[in-house]
């Protein structure tokens, strides 16, 4: 499936939005065939159930001509108090990546102590410097990520179009995801997210996108 089409299929998280549990409606992931050939889906509010010819409306105003359409249905998305139940677990999960990334760069400073003794005392200096200077950059990085939530939410939903399968399987296809919802928000914005906005970005290592690709391998 091409990237255009990709963004078909997932414009309607975009033209929604994901909201709290406070707005009226509720959540539906709205499937469909298009031309016996092409399947998508879209999330889409309702304040209740939605029946068919209601489906229909919402679909043709995306520009999907009802014509053309087969297997129309609508399943609810999973509640947001579950979303932040694996938005939570993702995070700790970040959390104890961290914790082990710090275990090790003790382990490597204690092991390299004696070649450092030796050392101008000024590159010692530089040396005491920098490692708190990456602690903080990665708590920062950390702290934006499980700031964006709207990323993370795009991710669990992608999460539903996978098949399970190994870990590497998985995260390539995430990443391919990713890669088509970046694009896709760059068509609309015209440009890349800044770093603390919680959009998918063309920008490898944007916050936002760690958060996307958490949500779909935890989704």
């Amino acid at each position: 499936m091409s990237a255009a089409q990709r963004g078909i299929r997932r414009q309607g998280a975009e033209s929604t939005g994901m909201t709290d549990s406070t707005a009226d409606g509720r959540d539906y992931l709205v499937s469909y065939l298009l031309n016996e050939y092409q399947r998508g889906s879209m999330v889409m509010r309702f304040r209740g159930d939605p029946g068919q010819p209601e489906l229909f409306r919402e679909l043709f105003k995306y520009g999907l001509n009802p014509a053309a359409l087969k297997d129309v249905a609508a399943t609810r998305v999973a509640d947001v108090k579950d979303q932040g139940a694996r938005y939570a677990q993702a995070q700790r999960a970040s959390e104890a990546a961290q914790a082990h990334d710090r275990t090790l760069r003790a382990r490597h400073t204690s092991s390299s102590k004696s070649q450092w003794s030796d050392s101008p005392p000024r590159t010692t200096r530089k040396r005491g410097v920098l490692g708190p200077l990456i602690f903080v950059a990665i708590l920062v990085y950390g702290l934006l990520v499980s700031m964006a939530s709207y990323s993370f939410n795009l991710g669990t939903i992608e999460a539903n179009f996978r098949v399970d399968s190994s870990l590497g399987v998985t995260l390539d296809t995430c990443r391919s995801a990713l890669g088509d919802r970046a694009e896709f928000e760059l068509g609309i914005y015209g440009e890349n997210p800044g770093l603390f906005t919680d959009r998918p970005s063309t920008f490898p290592a944007h916050p936002a996108n760690a958060a996307f690709l958490l949500g779909c391998l935890t989704g």
